[in-house]
């Protein structure tokens, strides 16, 4: 039988690169891999043409927020694909300060400047930056799925007529003071989580790998009894957060 055919642009590895994303890249394709799916994997440089209707998944990792003008102004020639990418239900996974580029504005402590303006939301730099485990919980392709990552936050995400794409139960999330995390457009989403997201939660990644295939009228990945290393390790920081930890939103 043929192997099902799918495409994942990562978006600029040489200048987006602070926590460690080839291990993302290599959870998707690993999980590909055991599922007999052939996933193509194209980097993404500032200085490459690129279509995102080209791909089925495009994933742009966290960057700095000195990084946000050159990203912004390499992206605005395709903000048009960019928003039919979404509209049509494909996954475009955006992380960390990364979510920044994508709102109304940028409003840094010294300046101000415009997003690519296809999501509404504003973003608001902190005097401080915020660290710290982060755990939600999510409804993603009609599962309920519970994600644990950390979280980096130099700025607050403020929602205007977006919805959030998960429920905080531990952290700071998009604000610090409600429980919304991130931001969800369709099968896109937008989410604080840092590192190794998609590694230390694989049922997140076999979600966004089945969009892909549904996308495609490809069957999707049914076994839902694996990954019982990732669950253990999952329960256990769980655990650790529930029991040791105290919230430091809960401190200010």
């Amino acid at each position: 039988m043929d192997k099902k055919n799918i495409k994942l642009a990562w978006l600029f590895p040489s200048t987006l690169y602070l926590h460690g994303e080839r291990g993302n890249i290599l959870a998707f394709e690993k999980i590909a891999q055991n599922n007999d799916i052939n996933l193509t994997v194209d980097t993404i440089e500032l200085n490459n043409s690129f279509n995102p209707l080209d791909y089925d998944i495009i994933y742009m990792p966290a960057g700095e927020l000195v990084q946000a003008q050159s990203v912004i102004t390499k992206l605005e020639p395709v903000k048009k694909e960019l928003k039919q990418f979404i509209k049509e239900g494909r996954p475009l996974i955006v992380t960390g300060n990364s979510i920044t580029y994508f709102g109304k504005n940028i409003k840094r402590l010294d300046k101000t400047f415009q997003g690519l303006g296809i999501l509404d939301f504003e973003s608001i730099e902190n005097k401080e930056v915020y660290g710290d485990d982060i755990n939600f919980c999510t409804n993603y392709n009609q599962k309920d799925l519970e994600i644990l990552g950390n979280q980096i936050q130099m700025c607050d995400i403020k929602l205007n007529s977006e919805e959030p794409f998960g429920t905080l139960l531990y952290g700071y999330g998009n604000t610090g003071k409600d429980k919304n995390e991130g931001i969800r457009k369709n099968n896109s989403f937008f989410t604080n989580t840092l590192g190794p997201l998609f590694v230390l939660n694989p049922w997140l990644t076999q979600e966004v790998i089945n969009i892909a295939l549904e996308n495609n009228k490809l069957s999707a990945i049914q076994k839902q009894s694996e990954y019982k290393l990732e669950k253990q390790s999952f329960n256990s920081k769980k655990d650790y957060i529930k029991n040791k930890k105290t919230n430091l939103t809960n401190t200010k």
